[in-house]
């Protein structure tokens, strides 16, 4: 016990860049897990509802995160960190505010935009993690950074499943982008303050 102790102190008290990013991380990993629990009942709000399509368009999406994670290092080389890191919020929150505005089959495309970037996003932010812990609290770590994404996305789904069923999903989906903005704009600001990066 005192062993997590200390990893838990290091990485969420005494180490502010790591702190800062596994918070950030945790929030844009909250932010992808919302979506995909969003994804079938957007399917059904723009006519599709066949389990079958539900299918097909699941393993297409998933192949469109598993693709651009193959390619996720040679692109994390390429781009700057803070560019990259300013990137995954803005693209991720704007895919939420275009599907909350789009009930067509064109949605589509903006989900197949919002799974590559995830599909970019994760391998990278947890590489930049990585950058920042001893080799033996890597995986004690990452539990850590899963754990607040359950954390958050218990606390926040509730509410966004409530607006959908008494307003509408696009109110909801509209809603989790601007949560999402805030809240990685806001740890966005303290990380990229850190000299570090």
């Amino acid at each position: 016990m005192e062993k997590y102790q200390k990893i838990i102190r290091f990485a969420l008290k005494e180490n502010q860049t790591l702190r800062y990013y596994i918070l950030y991380s945790s929030i844009i990993g909250c932010g992808t897990l919302t979506m995909a629990w969003f994804s079938q009942p957007y399917f059904i709000s723009i006519g599709i509802n066949s389990t079958f399509y539900f299918g097909l368009l699941g393993a297409g999406l998933n192949l469109a995160v598993a693709i651009p994670s193959f390619y996720a290092h040679k692109i994390e080389e390429s781009i700057k960190t803070k560019t990259l890191l300013i990137l995954f919020l803005v693209l991720i929150c704007s895919c939420y505010f275009a599907i909350s505005y789009t009930t067509s089959l064109w949605g589509l495309l903006i989900l197949l935009l919002f799974y590559i970037t995830r599909g970019v996003a994760t391998p990278v932010l947890r590489d930049y993690m990585n950058r920042h812990i001893p080799s033996e609290m890597r995986a004690t770590v990452m539990s850590i950074r899963s754990f607040i994404i359950r954390i958050i996305f218990a606390s926040t789904s509730p509410f966004f499943g409530y607006v959908a069923d008494v307003y509408s999903l696009q109110q909801a989906i509209l809603l989790s982008g601007i949560l999402f903005f805030v809240l990685g704009g806001i740890t966005l600001l303290f990380l990229l303050n850190k000299k570090v990066i």
